[in-house]
């Protein structure tokens, strides 16, 4: 087929039809426009992880809008600047280490209740153990790093313990 035969050959004038020219030469057609250029292509099958990588996204712009609501923000009107932003990230940080070091704490507590039913016997898995021992330091160095008293901190385990022990009544 030689293109220039064709009556249709452009939609409008002087636009090349890639698709009848590639057609010509037997190639697929190269879909590249510019839009896309920021975008990454991923399989159908990878629907999932690009779903959570977007709820990540999210929620990671929902915590320093949330944050920048305060105070340091709303000098003026202006913009937030960088160091609002830090300020914002670190401090939604801060909230997170401490509330799963909470947890962590009431979840010993629930561990401790049940080890002393059981006449002193661990009731949790040598790699769970493990694994929350090492949170639990690694929360606490965080914390250390960022110039929070670790203990005051997670002190009130409260509410975590309740809402486990609620989990647990609830789930028997």
């Amino acid at each position: 087929m030689n293109p220039s035969s064709q009556a249709s050959w452009s939609p409008l004038p002087g636009e090349l039809n890639q698709g009848s020219f590639y057609e010509w030469w037997g190639e697929p057609v190269p879909i590249f426009p510019d839009w896309g250029l920021d975008l990454e292509i991923v399989a159908d099958d990878q629907e999932e992880k690009v779903r959570r990588e977007a709820d990540d996204r999210n929620h990671a712009r929902s915590i320093i809008q949330r944050a920048l609501s305060g105070d340091s923000a709303r000098r003026m009107g202006e913009a937030p600047s960088e160091d609002d932003l830090y300020a914002a990230v670190e401090k939604q940080l801060i909230a997170g280490i401490i509330s799963d070091a909470r947890e962590i704490r009431a979840a010993d507590q629930l561990v401790r209740e049940l080890q002393q039913r059981l006449g002193g016997e661990d009731p949790v898995d040598p790699e769970v153990r493990e694994t929350l021992d090492r949170c639990r330091t690694e929360l606490a160095t965080m914390l250390e790093q960022l110039g929070v008293d670790a203990l005051g901190a997670i002190e009130k385990c409260e509410a975590d313990l309740k809402m486990m022990r609620d989990f647990i009544a609830k789930n028997r």
